[in-house]
C-alpha cells in the first residue's frame, strides 16, 4: 500500500506544495502566457522576451544537484516543464533526489506520454517516495492552446494521468489556474478517478501584468468573468465536501478560509 506524503504546508505561492523548490534550467519552451516564471525572468532581466525565454530552455542547463538529503518535500521542476528536449536531465535530477535517503518528490508537470512512460518505469520501486502532479488546466484543448500554446492537448495529459494512476503512483492534479470555470464542476468529475492525493483549484493571478498582449481579449474577458467572486463562491459551495479538492490562495481569500492543517 503505498502511504501519502504528509508533511507541514503553508498556503501561498510554491510553499503551498513543497518546502524546497529545483529546477535545472531558465526558460520553458511550452509559453503559457500566464507564467509568473517567465514574468519575473524578464522583469529581473534574465532574459529579454517571452521567445527568448522559450528558447533558452534549449541551452545550457545546471545538471550539477548534489545528492543531498531536504527535511520535507521537493518540488520538481517549478520554473520550467519536463520535455522530451530535456527529459533525460531531468531524469538526472530526479535521480539525485529520489536516491537520497527519504526525500520525497512532487514531480509538476504538464505531461507528455513519452515522459512519464519513462518516468514511472525509471522510478517503480521508489512510489512512496513520489507525487505526480499533473497541470491540466481544463479539459477542452481548444482553451489550452490558446493559454499554453506549446503544451499537450488535454487527451495526452489525461492519459498521462490515467497511465501514473494504473501503475500505482501517486496522482495529483492542479488546475491552476482554472481556464474554463463554466465547466469546472465536470471536469473535476472526469479527472477525480485517477486521482488518489488531491486536485487543487485556483484563479489566474496577475492578469494585468503577466498576460500577453496578443491574447484576444474576448478570452481575457471569459477568464475574469470566471473567476469573479460569485462564481468562485459557487465552485467552492459546489465541490468543498469533496476531502480531494484543495484551495490555493487565490482562492481562500475569497472564501475567507483561514490558513489551517489539513491541507494534506
Amino acid at each position: 500500500m503505498v502511504g501519502v506524503m504528509k508533511v507541514r504546508r503553508v498556503c501561498r505561492g510554491t510553499r503551498a506544495w513543497s518546502d524546497v523548490s529545483v529546477n535545472i534550467q531558465l526558460g520553458c519552451s511550452h509559453g503559457c502566457r500566464y507564467c509568473y516564471a517567465r514574468h519575473n525572468a524578464i522583469r529581473r532581466g534574465y532574459v529579454k522576451t517571452p521567445l527568448e525565454w522559450e528558447q533558452q530552455s534549449r541551452g545550457h542547463r545546471n545538471l550539477a544537484l548534489e545528492q543531498k538529503h531536504h527535511a520535507g518535500v521537493v518540488m520538481f521542476p517549478t520554473r520550467h516543464d519536463i520535455t522530451p528536449e530535456n527529459l533525460a536531465d531531468c531524469m538526472m535530477a530526479l535521480r539525485n533526489l529520489i536516491n537520497v535517503g527519504d526525500n520525497k518528490v512532487l514531480i509538476v508537470t504538464k505531461p507528455r506520454v513519452e515522459c512519464v512512460e519513462r518516468l514511472v518505469e525509471c522510478f517503480e520501486s521508489h512510489k512512496e517516495q513520489i507525487v505526480f502532479r499533473f497541470t491540466i488546466g481544463c479539459a477542452n484543448s481548444d482553451i489550452l492552446k490558446i493559454w499554453e500554446p506549446h503544451a499537450p492537448s488535454f487527451a495526452e495529459r489525461f492519459t498521462c494521468l490515467k497511465l501514473a494512476h494504473t501503475r500505482s503512483f501517486q496522482t495529483s492534479v492542479s488546475m491552476e489556474p482554472m481556464l474554463n470555470t463554466s465547466a469546472i464542476e465536470q471536469d473535476v468529475s472526469m479527472l477525480l478517478p485517477f486521482v488518489t492525493e488531491s486536485i487543487w483549484l485556483g484563479k489566474m493571478n496577475a492578469i494585468g501584468t503577466r498576460v500577453l498582449c496578443d491574447v484576444p481579449v474576448a478570452e481575457v474577458s471569459r477568464i475574469r468573468v470566471g473567476q469573479a467572486r460569485s462564481r468562485i463562491l459557487e465552485i467552492y459551495d459546489s465541490l468543498k465536501s469533496n476531502p480531494l479538492i484543495k484551495w490555493k490562495d487565490s482562492i481562500r481569500s475569497v472564501v475567507e478560509l483561514k490558513d489551517d492543517k489539513h491541507l494534506f
